[in-house]
């Protein structure tokens, strides 16, 4: 959704977008798998290949099948309807069908979900057109959802999931990074995506609060306080977001990309400043030429005093005579 806002384009956005959804689809996996060997545990059912595997396993097939069979259906569907707004409907209906079918026959809602969309964006001819639609109808239910999981924070259990909070956001925060770091190293990633996928990965929202949501349901002795952890860290990723800029200066001149431009540096961040996009305190700007710290002083919606501080490098050294400065003058001079 913020790559989308932004209009973000690169090789970190290339490999974020099918990162993440890999991600998710892992991660349902794991989930339904894990949630059946803790329902065993607590209850004090026996741990049988059954319980542990099979009806797991049975629930992660069953929903790849159905999101399956109606992702390409409602593509086949897709090329008897021109309008914008007949594809959304069909593509709600689609969507009301599936949940329909997941709780009636006990499967993954959202891993279900998530297939028809793989489905739609790689057979769909008219995907695009549909994501587009999508787009602009699901901010207000991306709303409500933070907005109705947010109200389900109990700040009273915190302290009693203190030190295992603690622990989920940290070990997350490493095993994100170092998994990323590692893994683009291996495959000779962009090196861009060997510096930056970790840190783009960190946050984490839709389908973790989801799943918490769910555990209350099939987990109610211990939902609380797993709900409770993932919204404060869900909390606590959001505002802790460092105030970093990736900055490219293209300069008309020398048309050509320049290592580094104040300038551009401090346009930049106290654009960004004013729009509430970053804080405007201590801003690092990352430029080819190294980097810079910015701190915009704001006062009645503008940026009244600009600070830039940084390292200063000589990028080249040369001398021009007398006779070379004659010589462009003269030049100009038969010119006019």
């Amino acid at each position: 959704m913020v790559i989308r806002q932004y209009k973000a384009k690169g090789p970190v956005c290339e490999m974020l977008l099918p990162v993440v959804a890999m991600d998710d689809a892992l991660g349902l996996m794991a989930y339904a798998i894990s949630i059946s060997v803790a329902q065993a545990m607590v209850s004090g059912a026996p741990m049988t290949v059954v319980n542990m595997a099979l009806i797991p396993l049975g629930e992660i097939v069953g929903s790849l099948v159905i999101g399956t069979v109606i992702g390409f259906v409602l593509s086949l569907c897709m090329s008897f309807f021109h309008s914008r707004g007949n594809k959304l409907a069909l593509t709600i209906a689609a969507i009301f069908l599936a949940l329909g079918l997941c709780d009636l026959w006990g499967l993954s809602n959202l891993l279900c979900i998530m297939m028809i969309g793989a489905v739609m964006t790689n057979v769909c001819k008219t995907a695009n057109v549909v994501i587009e639609q999508t787009d602009r109808f699901t901010p207000p239910l991306f709303l409500l959802f933070f907005v109705i999981s947010g109200a389900q924070l109990n700040l009273g259990v915190l302290p009693t999931v203190g030190l295992v909070g603690v622990c989920y956001v940290l070990f997350r925060v490493v095993g994100k990074w170092l998994g990323a770091m590692l893994g683009s190293r291996m495959v000779h990633a962009h090196p861009n995506v060997q510096k930056y996928l970790g840190f783009t990965l960190i946050p984490q929202a839709g389908v973790a609060i989801g799943l918490a949501a769910m555990t209350l349901t099939k987990l109610p002795q211990y939902g609380r306080q797993i709900q409770a952890i993932i919204l404060a860290g869900t909390l606590i990723y959001e505002l802790t977001g460092p105030d970093e800029i990736l900055e490219k200066t293209y300069e008309r001149g020398v048309e050509d990309f320049t290592l580094a431009c104040g300038t551009g540096t401090g346009s930049v961040a106290a654009a960004l400043t004013l729009l509430g996009r970053v804080s405007g305190k201590n801003v690092r700007v990352r430029m080819d030429g190294g980097e810079l710290t910015v701190d915009a002083e704001e006062k009645d919606g503008s940026i009244e005093n600009l600070y830039l501080t940084g390292p200063a490098a000589m990028v080249c050294a040369g001398e021009i005579l007398d006779e070379a400065i004659l010589k462009l003058v003269k030049r100009q001079e038969e010119k006019t």
